[in-house]
């Protein structure tokens, strides 16, 4: 399984105003707090109950504190949240039944469950109508998803990984209707200094992106269980996110309230 970094480099000029001006906790109340806000006076105004469910076949107290977390934030919009224990043998035959229950909207799985390609056999059985973590691109386990994600909303990103960078965007001024993806012989030392946000995705303690690369403000994410930065991260971040959280689980949230939604335009 290859492990991806991405790097978003192109957000709204508002969004650069508020980096600039505000702390990270002020950023959240601004930020994050609305956006939940919104959703959950969405669902409670539609009078809907999504479901998710998320599957764990892991003893990784990272991953279960993570189902946790999803289960709590759910709680708190209306999203009605199930977390299903099970053996990694087994977890293909679960996620198909949850596949054909009618009652689930979305589902997660708390990766990695094998550490191998056969953790990227088990995404792809995942329903991809039920699939909230992978609702824009489905070939790996968390890079493509997530640039595919930034770029359908307005960002240039940079995604690499050991066979190289890939560029995802959507043109000047969004005129492509979905994000394009196009090769490059960039490097890592090409695409760090010039983005605005970074994200690390590696699962593995010994990988730490070198704090020099970044350039001065720039937001610093930390979206793996391992810490992917150095301990000096901060003398060249604006802001540094330590852990993904509340954030990711409200974008899992946005997903499944629009897969709810196409599949009861498929059943209406």
């Amino acid at each position: 399984m290859s492990c991806r970094t991405v790097f978003a480099s192109e957000i709204s000029a508002s969004y650069r105003w508020m980096k600039r001006s505000f702390p990270s906790c002020l950023l959240q109340r601004l930020v994050l707090k609305p956006f939940r806000e919104e959703l959950k006076n969405t669902i409670n105004a539609r009078g809907i109950h999504p479901k998710l469910v998320g599957f764990l076949a892991n003893q990784d107290p990272a991953a279960l504190k993570y189902a946790e977390s999803t289960a709590k934030t759910c709680a708190e919009t209306g999203v009605v949240f199930e977390l299903k224990k099970c053996n990694r043998e087994d977890l293909e035959d679960e996620i198909v039944k949850a596949n054909e229950e009618e009652s689930i909207n979305g589902i997660m799985v708390y990766y990695p469950v094998f550490g191998d390609r056969q953790d990227q056999y088990l995404q792809n059985v995942v329903d991809s109508s039920k699939d909230v973590e992978g609702l824009c691109h489905k070939s790996e386990i968390v890079g493509r998803p997530l640039a595919a994600l930034l770029a359908n909303d307005g960002g240039k990103v940079y995604s690499v990984d050991i066979n190289g960078i890939q560029e995802f965007n959507r043109g000047t001024g969004l005129r492509l209707k979905k994000h394009e993806v196009v090769d490059t012989k960039l490097k890592l030392e090409d695409v760090v200094p010039i983005s605005d946000v970074v994200i690390t995705g590696v699962p593995s303690p010994t990988y730490k992106l070198p704090t020099s690369l970044l350039r001065d403000g720039a937001i610093a994410i930390n979206f793996s269980t391992c810490k992917n930065f150095e301990d000096n991260v901060k003398e060249k971040a604006g802001i540094y996110v330590p852990s993904i959280g509340k954030v990711t689980i409200a974008m899992l949230e946005r997903n499944l309230l629009r897969l709810y939604d196409y599949q009861m335009s498929k059943t209406g």
